[in-house]
């Protein structure tokens, strides 16, 4: 298991890991920065910054070595948010010109695919997670927050069903299809929902949270028997979040 820390002392994100029930230590070394991506069996994938320049690394839990993503996924542009399954690597890439897209990387082939593109101020994307043969993510516009499921073999995009008035983000899939989506009304910790959304299914609610109680990022987890979990980060709207799992199913 993995997470992301804010230390104060120093002013920077630190990336720590340990096996469950085991001693924790840190991924990331030297004055960089770091945030989580995810673990695809003992490789762990994150970010690696400083106030200038980020780029996507890879961690192998078992020899404690890092390496570097290739030279086509980590270009001279501001890359994000990484998410890794099998040999696709997902990921956001942001240009010095306001320039956002979503990307998905074969490693194998060497390959890359456009999955979303925005440009503007107030505009972002999201990267969600990339699991087996579906990717997710949230495109951020100043009048909506729309979370998308991509089906990767057959090449097809749908919207997670949206009010008007809700806002989605922190989106994550399991190895089924099923996506999972914070929705809210806009603003922190207003009528906060973990929905599922199924392939070809309708939305439900899996949990909601206390009013003034938010979370910005999930992770889906199908262990050998089928059940998925959920992990999120919730906490009080200005204040320290936390780290919790939601069973589905």
């Amino acid at each position: 298991e993995a997470w992301s820390v804010y230390e104060r002392q120093n002013d920077a994100w630190s990336v720590y890991a340990r096996q469950t029930g085991g001693t924790r230590f840190k991924v990331n070394g030297g004055r960089r920065s770091a945030v989580t991506g995810a673990i695809d069996g003992t490789t762990l994938v994150y970010q690696s910054f400083t106030r200038r320049s980020s780029s996507i690394r890879f961690f192998d839990l078992l020899t404690k070595t890092t390496s570097s993503a290739p030279e086509a996924v980590n270009t001279d542009a501001w890359e994000y948010w990484p998410s890794l399954s099998g040999d696709l690597l997902l990921f956001g890439r942001e240009t010095g010109d306001g320039d956002r897209d979503l990307i998905l990387y074969d490693l194998s082939t060497e390959t890359e695919t456009v999955l979303d593109h925005t440009n503007g101020t107030r505009r972002n994307i999201q990267p969600g997670q990339v699991n087996g043969n579906y990717a997710v993510w949230v495109t951020f516009t100043p009048s909506s927050c729309q979370a998308y499921v991509h089906d990767i073999a057959a090449g097809t995009t749908t919207a997670v069903p949206r009010p008007d008035d809700r806002c989605q983000y922190g989106a994550s899939v399991g190895s089924d299809g099923t996506a999972y989506v914070g929705q809210s009304a806009f603003g922190c910790g207003r009528h906060v929902q973990l929905l599922a959304y199924p392939v070809g299914g309708s939305v439900s609610q899996v949990v909601s949270l206390e009013r003034g109680t938010d979370f910005f990022f999930t992770f889906a987890l199908t262990d050998a028997v089928g059940s998925t979990s959920v992990y999120l980060d919730p906490g009080p709207c200005g204040g320290k979040p936390d780290i919790a799992k939601v069973t589905t199913v």
